[in-house]
C-alpha cells in the first residue's frame, strides 16, 4: 500500500474516526489516509540543523498495516512502512518497525505514537522515541 503523493492541507479539525469502531477496538477505524497535524521538528544529530515537516500522511489497510510519508520544509522526503494496534487502556498505538529513512540519507528514530479519540473524530496522540531517551511531541489525526 503507498499513499498518495502528499500536497499540504491546511490543518483543520474534521470528522472521521467513528467512536463506536473505536471503543470495540476495531482496528478498520483507521482504513484509508489520514494526515498528522504537529509542530513536528528533526535536529539532524551531527550539524544541529532543524528541519521541520510540513506534510505528514499515513494511510492504513483493514488489518492495520500501514505506510507514512514526511515532507520536511527543506524538500527532504522520508517514508517507511508503520501498523497500528489497540492496547489494553483503548489506546491506539502506532509503531514504527524501525527507523524511517529519508531522501538525503538522514533518517528519523523509530517511534511509538499513542493516541486517544476525541469527540470531534479526531485523535490526540503522544509520539515518543523510546530509543531516543523517550523524546515525545504531540500530534492531531484528521481526516484530510
Amino acid at each position: 500500500m503507498r499513499c498518495l503523493p502528499l500536497a499540504p492541507a491546511p490543518p483543520q479539525p474534521a470528522a472521521g474516526l467513528d467512536a463506536e469502531q473505536w471503543a470495540a477496538q476495531d482496528i478498520r477505524v483507521l482504513k484509508g489516509c489520514w494526515l498528522l497535524d504537529s509542530d513536528y521538528r528533526v535536529r539532524e544529530v551531527t550539524t544541529g540543523e532543524i528541519s521541520t515537516v510540513v506534510v505528514w500522511q499515513m494511510c492504513f489497510d483493514a488489518e492495520g498495516n500501514g505506510d507514512q510519508d514526511f515532507r520536511f520544509d527543506s524538500g527532504t522526503t522520508c517514508e517507511s512502512a508503520n501498523s497500528a494496534r489497540f492496547n489494553d487502556a483503548g489506546q491506539l498505538v502506532i509503531l514504527d518497525p524501525d527507523d524511517v529513512p529519508c531522501s538525503d540519507n538522514s533518517r528519523i528514530f523509530r517511534r511509538e505514537i499513542a493516541c486517544d479519540l476525541q469527540e470531534d473524530g479526531t485523535a490526540d496522540c503522544l509520539s515518543r522515541q523510546p530509543d531516543r531517551g523517550g523524546r515525545q511531541s504531540s500530534v492531531k489525526i484528521r481526516k484530510p
